[in-house]
């Protein structure tokens, strides 16, 4: 008799996706003290590299615990304040929460939305996102490179992140579920955050996540100065003193 609690013998949901028996065993080994013991900052190190290989960056990848989504929160804090201009592109329902989650800080939200269904932005709708950002010349762009639920894809990063780059706005994208799926060409595309998370191709538990970012991401993150604990500035400055801002 099937236990109740399994419902199916292959998940087919979006995500989390299934931790394959390797992966659950990596997780039992013993690893060096992140606190005490040097071998642990040499092994995140190597890790951070292989990272920014996948996302075809030389932009500084860093590593947070908890589930991708503290990423998202601690981008959006360290970047805004209250009264920021932010253009929220969205064609599902990660990409609208940016604008519920920038609102929530007193950002002024613009969006642009699409169809669920509809993950092509068309020569006329890149158009109009254009003449956004440069009417409103926003501190920040949101997008998601691809929408978990729906699967819609956004072909056009590269122009909007050349947009953003000349109007002088950060452009952030959530590429939680593209992540060692699809192509992510972070500095091709001029992508001054890239978030990426553990439970979707990388079939990993939903307990880590990681960040690459940018030169001219650091600039307005040291002016902000958030110190909350989803905070990105402390991993620069662990970083630079070669230590872990907190307790994995």
């Amino acid at each position: 008799k099937k236990a109740f609690w399994k419902t199916y013998d292959i998940g087919l949901v979006p995500g989390p996706t299934r931790v394959p028996d390797e992966v659950g065993a990596a997780y039992a080994q013993d690893f060096p003290s992140t606190d005490l013991e040097p071998e642990f900052l040499q092994y995140c190190a190597h890790m951070q590299g292989r990272v920014q290989n996948l996302l075809n960056t030389k932009h500084s990848v860093h590593f947070m615990t908890g589930e991708a989504m503290v990423t998202l929160w601690g981008a959006l804090k360290s970047v805004l304040l209250p009264g920021d201009d932010v253009l929220v592109i969205s064609a599902g329902l990660f990409g609208e929460g940016f604008g519920d989650m920038a609102k929530l800080l007193g950002a002024k939200v613009h969006n642009h939305n699409f169809e669920w269904d509809e993950p092509n932005i068309d020569a006329n709708a890149l158009s109009q996102i254009r003449a956004s950002i440069t009417s409103i010349r926003p501190k920040l762009i949101t997008t998601v490179h691809c929408e978990t639920p729906c699967g819609s894809i956004n072909h056009v990063l590269k122009e909007i992140g050349a947009c953003a780059k000349n109007n002088g706005s950060l452009l952030l994208i959530d590429c939680v579920s593209s992540f060692a799926g699809l192509p992510v060409l972070v500095d091709e595309w001029n992508v001054d955050f890239a978030l990426c998370g553990s439970q979707k191709a990388l079939s990993c538990p939903p307990e880590f996540s990681f960040l690459s970012i940018s030169d001219r991401a650091w600039e307005i993150i040291e002016k902000v100065n958030y110190v909350g604990y989803d905070a990105i500035l402390p991993f620069k400055k662990a970083l630079e003193k070669k230590e872990f801002p907190y307790t994995p």
